[in-house]
């Protein structure tokens, strides 16, 4: 029983003489906070060109001496067997934060594609993309695919995503009534269709 009692009391003894000296020393706990979730490096001394000779992860505790925080923005550290550390003040906190939970980032929405009819779909936009279309006095061009087996598509609007309204093979003639940047506006002189080819694909 008495040999009970003298543990204790030297237990107790010991506890407060560790929490003198840290109360002396200006020592206490604080919690490593990283913006990342991430670890933070303990450094030989108070540099970044100095050796990581350890790290605390995100949320774990380190015995700091308050009084070196500030000096440069590094904060003195025990470290086991090294003795003195160095971690970054700004990571440091005096409470335990709460678990890390990243925010989700937005995902950038995919731009539409330029010739995505999408796009098109109101009068401001149709305005935009033919406010260049040039009126000419109608002229004839013939029609002539990449192959002389191949077809060439008459659409509605100069997209190549556009719905086709017409199919013409080699040497089809069509008559021009209006020009953009890459496309005829065009009308069928045998069905009084009009719509937009794509000018690689006709010969004047």
């Amino acid at each position: 029983m008495i040999k009970r009692i003298l543990i204790l009391t030297m237990a107790l003894a010991i506890c407060l003489t560790v929490c003198s000296v840290a109360s002396a020393t200006g020592t206490s706990l604080a919690y490593v906070k990283t913006g990342d979730g991430g670890p933070v490096n303990v450094r030989s001394y108070p540099s970044r060109e100095a050796e990581a000779i350890g790290k605390v992860a995100y949320g774990e505790s380190v015995l700091v001496d308050w009084s070196y925080a500030g000096n440069d923005g590094w904060t003195r550290v025990v470290w086991g067997s090294y003795g003195d550390g160095y971690i970054m003040s700004r990571f440091l906190v005096g409470e335990k934060p709460a678990p890390y939970n990243p925010q989700p980032q937005p995902q950038p929405q995919p731009a539409e594609e330029e010739t995505d009819i999408r796009a098109y779909s109101s009068v401001k936009m149709l305005n935009t993309i033919v406010q260049n279309a040039r009126f000419v006095e109608p002229y004839n061009i013939t029609v002539t695919p990449t192959r002389a087996s191949g077809w060439v598509y008459l659409r509605w609007f100069p997209s190549r995503n556009a719905k086709e309204l017409a199919t013409y093979g080699d040497g089809k003639t069509l008559r021009v009534i209006s020009e953009l940047k890459d496309w005829y506006q065009v009308e069928d002189p045998d069905t009084g269709k009009t719509g937009f080819l794509y000018k690689s694909y006709v010969n004047k």
